[in-house]
């Protein structure tokens, strides 16, 4: 059992949040029947809550998300990114599986992202303004173990980058991108406009996306999120 990833930010109210993941890297029947306690202590409060572990049939993430280098300007960047992620998990009660967290150090990443698609109902291709590092031979191996493990796809595209299905059509787009956009669904990022859930961005990509395995309670989808 390890705890990582560690990470603080402030909220609205001047609060610290922290949130930590805790990875169990071997469990046995025996564990299922355990129960552990999780403590916080500080100088002005003292917490604990109880968690047992549960055998979980099928895959463990509801969606993997990958990342792409855009062929425009127009990808999102490290912040749009993270917004976009904080609101499919903490509002839409979507479990994702992240690379930068999920993820333990050391691992080779063709395994440890192949290992991710396994574990995942769905894969989101996002486009993002820096290059991820990960390469297009790297996404053609990804578009084969879909194929083989029939794994459902969504490919967010921005808005200079597809018309007006250019995925399919545009011969600057990567050959590997047009392969896995025919393999699945492709969603259109418009920048401000996309934000609100009351978005024909936000109702395509739920759509498309199967239902969150363990729903939380979310927003009306009248609200609108903006990137601080």
């Amino acid at each position: 059992m390890q705890e990582k990833d560690v990470q603080r930010e402030k909220t609205d109210d001047r609060q610290t949040k922290i949130t930590a993941s805790l990875v169990f890297r071997k469990v046995s029947e025996a564990n299922l029947s355990n129960e552990y306690i999780c403590k916080l202590e500080s100088t002005s409060l003292s917490s604990n809550v109880t968690i047992s572990l549960v055998r979980r049939n099928g895959k463990s993430y509801d969606a993997y998300i990958m990342c792409y280098k855009s062929d425009t300007e127009t990808g999102l960047d490290e912040k749009q990114r993270r917004w976009l992620e904080k609101v499919l998990e903490e509002e839409l009660g979507y479990n994702l599986c992240l690379y930068d967290r999920d993820v333990s150090p050391g691992e080779a990443v063709a395994e440890a992202v192949l290992g991710c698609v396994e574990q995942s109902r769905t894969v989101v291709l996002i486009p993002i303004s820096q290059d991820p590092g990960e390469g297009f031979g790297l996404l053609s191996a990804i578009h084969t173990a879909l194929v083989e493990r029939q794994t459902r796809l969504v490919l967010i595209n921005t808005e200079l980058n597809v018309t007006p299905h250019p995925s399919l059509h545009d011969s600057t787009f990567p050959e590997v991108l047009r392969l896995l956009a025919k393999a699945g669904h492709s969603v259109t990022w418009r920048g401000p406009s996309s934000q609100p859930l009351s978005s024909s961005f936000w109702k395509l990509l739920r759509y498309h996306l199967p239902a969150p395995q363990h729903l939380r309670s979310v927003i009306t989808p009248t609200d609108i999120y903006s990137i601080c």
